[in-house]
């Protein structure tokens, strides 16, 4: 698997969250980031998979299958309170 076959969720923020879309990762865990549009959403996804998967690497540690999550039950994602707010 490259390190762009990594499945992700998209959804709308709401208008308390800072509206746009977050994005996220499952086999990535608390990798996630958002956009305005969900073309924007995206592309910020794909530069945070890319940090996350170089700075995995450059730590040491595992980086998780592509679709690893989905042979788990639950699969979740916890998100920080906050995270995904916009400034």
């Amino acid at each position: 698997m490259s390190d762009t076959d990594y499945p992700f969720a998209i959804r709308p923020l709401i208008k308390d969250e800072g509206g746009g879309y977050l994005i996220e990762f499952p086999d990535l865990p608390r990798c996630i980031s958002d956009g305005d549009t969900v073309e924007e959403a995206i592309g910020n996804g794909q530069d945070a998979k890319r940090t996350w998967i170089a700075a995995m690497r450059e730590a040491g540690r595992p980086t998780a299958a592509s679709g690893s999550c989905a042979h788990r039950s639950p699969c979740t994602a916890n998100l920080p309170r906050g995270r995904d707010r916009r400034a």
